[in-house]
């Protein structure tokens, strides 16, 4: 079934009228829209554990760098092509770009950046969206505000999209949260998990490292 306009309006909200477009760790709290990635980050800083500077750059952010032209086309259209061609044009306005531009330099002092999504719900229990944002590294802090509005446009793209239809969402989702952290050039990365991925198992641990990033 088609999701009606009023979906589509509810996850445009207008841009807040004191806007605050970028949250570093200290400024996140329980009801801040800013993902799962960037929560388990907050998490990490909390315990004082010692990960690279970052910073959250919130959905508001998107809204506030639509045109009034591409805002009604967005809550008008529940067609994909029409979405896409739309949020293709998107890029951060001069305010947005300010702020991203401002934190990035923050972050960045004398290195480069991970640019990456933190969509709400993007990794929930009953829907998985891994894979369909994309994630940039090694980026200058200069090109911040260029490189999250690639990423927002990952966050329409063709096959979130159909997926999204498929599984009886909404049509148009919430913008995703964009993460900006100094990149660590590592001599070796993995990943752990406490059950089996596949499985589910409890019992079952899995570790997997491999060379270089």
């Amino acid at each position: 079934m088609a999701p009606q306009a009023d979906h589509v309006e509810a996850s445009l909200p207008a841009a807040p009228s004191e806007p605050c477009y970028v949250l570093f760790p200290k400024d996140i709290q329980n009801n801040s829209p800013v993902g799962g990635k960037a929560r388990a980050l907050a998490d990490l800083d909390t315990m004082e554990l010692p990960i690279p500077p970052w910073c959250v750059v919130v959905p508001q952010a998107f809204d506030a760098s639509l045109t009034t032209v591409q805002r009604a086309a967005l809550a008008q259209t529940q067609d994909i092509e029409a979405i896409r061609r739309v949020v293709a044009e998107v890029v951060a306005s001069a305010e947005v770009a300010a702020a991203i531009d401002a934190a990035a330099t923050r972050i960045g002092v004398g290195g480069e950046l991970a640019v990456r999504s933190s969509a709400l719900g993007e990794d929930s229990a009953e829907h998985s969206f891994a894979g369909q944002l994309e994630s940039y590294l090694f980026v200058a802090p200069e090109a911040a505000a260029e490189t999250v509005a690639r990423v927002w446009r990952s966050g329409f793209s063709e096959r979130l999209l159909a997926y999204r239809q498929e599984a009886g969402l909404p049509l148009l989702p919430m913008p995703p949260a964009v993460i900006l952290q100094r990149v660590v050039n590592g001599e070796v990365s993995g990943v752990a998990f406490s059950a089996d991925p596949v499985s589910g198992q409890r019992g079952i641990a899995v570790v997997a490292a491999v060379p270089g990033l």
